[in-house]
């Protein structure tokens, strides 16, 4: 153990809030809370695999800090577009503990939120451990497969879509289905974004996606940053509004346009 590693134990006093196993792995509820003034006080939904503690979903617990510990790029691709374009319904397929969604409530006053989670367990550790009294009526969390939610409910039109499903730690094949990526594109508002998050997806998966299942979006943009991998697609061609979006896009990693 090194000297900051052992600091850190010191300094920071980790309650475990809930513990239980899901598919054979098990997972945990963590609260870790600083002894210094300056640290930011989170909750976590961790699990446990092959002896190494992944961070599934985290927040921060005042709500005064907007951005969250987890999901920094797609926070800060939907504060590009939100620069130059309405941000009044978002959608978010998967939402485990619900970190994208706080940070949209709280960064977006008159944006209504709906989210789909498959998990009920997962829905209901949100509700008792990571959703923000503030969220209130703006925020609806919804237990459901995503892939039959989005083709059944097109309406309203989404300014934002981030897409976060996974199955473990796999993007599920239904992700790269022309069916799936029809009833993204019909719910995407025509000045909307859609961001998908293709954590771990082999490069061939990804430029297959782009080039086909994506190919109705006027724009498609792929951000990498080592192994995050983020699809971002856009329905309007408008460069006046497109081109300081790329450019901001391009300071947070690697852009391919396709």
């Amino acid at each position: 153990m090194g000297i900051g590693s052992g600091l850190h134990r010191l300094l920071v006093k980790v309650s475990v809030l809930e513990e239980f196993t899901e598919n054979g792995v098990p997972y945990a509820v963590l609260e870790r809370r600083g002894l210094l003034p300056h640290y930011r006080t989170n909750r976590a939904l961790c699990l446990k695999k092959n002896g190494t503690q992944y961070t599934h979903s985290a927040i921060y617990c005042n709500p005064k800090h907007r951005h969250q510990p987890v999901y920094d790029l797609p926070q800060k691709i939907a504060d590009l577009w939100a620069a130059a374009h309405p941000m009044n319904e978002a959608l978010v397929l998967g939402c485990a503990g619900c970190s994208y969604p706080r940070f949209l409530a709280l960064s977006f006053a008159d944006c209504q939120i709906t989210g789909v989670e498959y998990n009920e367990h997962f829905v209901q550790l949100a509700e008792r451990y990571f959703l923000l009294d503030q969220m209130g009526a703006r925020f609806t969390l919804l237990c459901d497969d995503a892939y039959r939610y989005l083709p059944a409910n097109p309406e309203p039109k989404r300014n934002l879509i981030f897409v976060d499903i996974f199955n473990g730690d796999e993007v599920p094949d239904a992700e790269f289905s022309i069916g799936f990526a029809a009833a993204l594109y019909e719910a995407t508002a025509t000045e909307g974004v859609v961001i998908v998050n293709l954590l771990n997806v082999p490069a061939t998966r990804v430029e297959g996606f782009l080039h086909t299942a994506a190919y109705p979006y006027a724009g498609k943009y792929l951000l990498s940053d080592g192994a995050r991998c983020m699809a971002v697609l856009t329905k309007t061609a408008d460069r006046a509004s497109l081109a300081p979006f790329l450019d901001g896009m391009k300071k947070l990693g690697n852009v391919t346009v396709y």
